[in-house]
């Protein structure tokens, strides 16, 4: 954010308003959305965490910063999808029961490491790319997973927990994609 660093002092806040506004009335839509963010960095830096009242705005405000820069960044948001679907399909793979990602029990065990000429690595493979599709499936089609009843609760809370997070980088993304072309 150029060479705008000071988030810290009492002042900051007021002074990145009063140019912010300046540069909404130039409509200089760029410096304007530069403006706010660092507005809110500063607001962010003043509030006190020793009051628990503080304590989720704050929160709030550190997740916006990093997930999006405040909306100026419209591929964090990608990135940090991508990163959560790749952690939530090596979740699945590895904690989930099998049969859920793979239709199958693969039935690891020692013995194929030692045995010449035979490998699990393509069913390893097919396995991992299953779990992928269902970490992206739970991004495309939200909840859907609700409608099985032959899946147990937890698995369907962290298929939740897979969707919401899912749907709110795609809302930032969206939302940073609309600043930054929008017309006034």
């Amino acid at each position: 954010m150029g060479g705008f660093k000071d988030t810290k002092s009492d002042r900051a806040a007021h002074a990145y308003r009063t140019l912010r506004l300046s540069m909404k009335q130039q409509e200089a839509h760029e410096e304007e959305a530069m403006f706010w963010a660092l507005e809110q960095k500063s607001k962010r830096s003043s509030l006190g965490l020793s009051e628990p009242k503080n304590c989720l705005p704050w929160a709030l405000s550190w997740s916006y910063d990093l997930l999006s820069e405040y909306g100026l960044n419209a591929t964090r948001p990608l990135g940090w999808l991508m990163c959560w679907i790749a952690f939530f399909a090596l979740f699945i793979y590895d904690e989930i029961d099998e049969k859920l990602v793979c239709g199958e029990t693969l039935g690891l065990t020692d013995h194929w490491l030692i045995t010449p000429g035979k490998t699990l690595v393509p069913k390893i493979w097919e396995s991992c790319e299953k779990a992928f599709g269902f970490s992206v499936a739970q991004s495309a089609r939200p909840f859907f997973i609700w409608g099985d009843n032959s899946i147990s609760v937890p698995t369907k809370l962290l298929a939740t927990l897979d969707s919401a997070i899912s749907l709110t980088l795609v809302a930032l993304f969206i939302l940073a994609v609309r600043r930054r072309f929008r017309m006034q």
